[in-house]
C-alpha cells in the first residue's frame, strides 16, 4: 500500500496502529498510536515514516524522548534548507531487527536519533550533503555525524554528545576521504574514515 503524507510517497506497509515508548528522565511509557501515518512528529514527518514498521509489533516500533525530539527538529531543519522531499528509508530500530539486518550495536537508530535517506536531487555531491547537515545542526544547536557510503544508496543522518559539531564518517572511499578531510579538517569537525 502506498502512503501519501505531507506531500511525501513511501512504499511502506502501513499499520492501523502500533506501540511506541516515551521516555522521560524519571519514567517510561507504552502507548498504542492510532493511525501513525496521520501523526506528525515534525512538518514533514509522520511517525509511520520514522517508525520500525518492518519488526515485531508486539514491541515499541518507536521512541519519544527528548534525544528523539531533538533529532525530529534537525531532520526537519535539513529538511527546510533543501526545500524538498526527504525520503526516510530507515529510522528508529527495534534491537532485534537492527541485529538482523547487521547494524551497528550502539546505532543511533535505536535512540530514535538516526535516519538513513535517500539521495536527494539538490544535494549534487557528498558536500552538498556535509553543509546541509552541519547547518541544520547549528540551527538546532546539535551535535552530530553524517555517514557516506561508496557502496550505498543512501546517507545516514544523526544526532549525538559527540565533542564535535560534526563527525563525517566515510566508508570504503579512500580518494573521498582525502577530499573531504582537505576540506573539512577544522577544531569543529571531525573527519574518520572506515
Amino acid at each position: 500500500m502506498k502512503i501519501v503524507t505531507g506531500g511525501f510517497s513511501s512504499r511502506r506497509k502501513e499499520a492501523s496502529k502500533m506501540l511506541i515508548l516515551i521516555k522521560t528522565n524519571n519514567s517510561e511509557m507504552t502507548l498504542t498510536a492510532e493511525k501513525p501515518a496521520l501523526i506528525k512528529l515534525a512538518p514533514n514527518f509522520t511517525l509511520a515514516e520514522m517508525a520500525n514498521n518492518a519488526g515485531d509489533p508486539t514491541k515499541p516500533q518507536y521512541i519519544i524522548s527528548a534525544e528523539s525530539d531533538a533529532f525530529i527538529s534537525t531532520l526537519q531543519a535539513f529538511r527546510n534548507i533543501v526545500g524538498g522531499r526527504v525520503i526516510v528509508n530507515s529510522g528508529f530500530r527495534q534491537p532485534d531487527y537492527n541485529k538482523k539486518i547487521g547494524g551497528d550495536p550502539n546505532s543511533r537508530h535505536l535512540y530514535g536519533c538516526a535516519a538513513d535517506i535517500q539521495p536527494i536531487a539538490q544535494l549534487t555531491n557528498e558536500k552538498g550533503y556535509i553543509n546541509t547537515w552541519l547547518e541544520a545542526l547549528a540551527q538546532t544547536k546539535q551535535h552530530g555525524a553524517i555517514n557516506i557510503y561508496a557502496d550505498r544508496s543512501y546517507y545516514h543522518l544523526e544526532t549525538n554528545t559527540g565533542a564535535r559539531l560534526l563527525t563525517v564518517r566515510v566508508y570504503k572511499d579512500n580518494n573521498l576521504y582525502d577530499k573531504i578531510y582537505m576540506q573539512y579538517n577544522c577544531p569543529y569537525i571531525a573527519v574518520q574514515k572506515f
